[in-house]
């Protein structure tokens, strides 16, 4: 660490280095943790090249990577002013962000779940009727979908609880730490 660095400098790059080893944990390129985290310290929407700048890339890789962090749903364009460029700021409410991804990514999944449950009902019906299974191999089969059943249902209601529109994630952390004495 150089000796001359601030505390404001420490903290960005301590910040920095932790959501890109998030990043890489879920093998996002680390580039998007360095940008998200220039965001997220800065009180102001950035442009595309003051992200470039900071982060230490290219304009069109920052670009690259700015398109799918708002994919991801990270980042948001903000105007700002009359001026035609680009503006970016973090999404830092992490409530926010969950019930974000809730909306665009886990509950299309549930639904494709939910059919993939609705096929392996009647396939296996199908299948046992005309006796292609034989019956060990039928109830194994029966066995996996009422698992899977289960865990889409418990997925489905922890997803609700989670985007109720009153739902208070403090609150409940909180409630949960009170309830759990480690």
């Amino acid at each position: 660490m150089p000796s001359d660095e601030s505390s404001r400098q420490r903290l960005e790059r301590e910040v920095g280095a932790v959501f890109t080893r998030l990043c890489q944990l879920y093998g996002i390129p680390a580039n998007l943790g360095r940008l998200y985290s220039t965001l997220y310290m800065s009180p102001e929407p950035l442009s595309l090249a003051e992200l470039a700048a900071a982060a230490g890339l290219a304009k069109s890789s920052t670009s690259v990577a700015m398109r799918r962090l708002e994919q991801y749903r990270f980042v948001r364009r903000r105007p700002r002013g009359n001026d035609r460029k680009d503006y970016y700021e973090a999404v830092t409410d992490p409530l926010a962000m969950i019930q974000d991804w809730i909306r665009h990514f886990i509950r299309p999944e549930l639904e494709l779940s939910e059919e993939l449950l609705r096929t392996l009902d009647e396939g296996l019906f199908a299948a046992e009727r005309a006796e292609e299974y034989s019956a060990d191999e039928a109830a194994e089969l029966r066995l996996r979908v009422e698992q899977m059943r289960r865990a889409i249902h418990g997925s489905r209601a922890f997803i609700e609880m989670l985007s109720a529109p009153d739902f208070n994630l403090a609150a409940a952390m909180s409630e949960r730490a009170s309830a759990d004495p480690e």
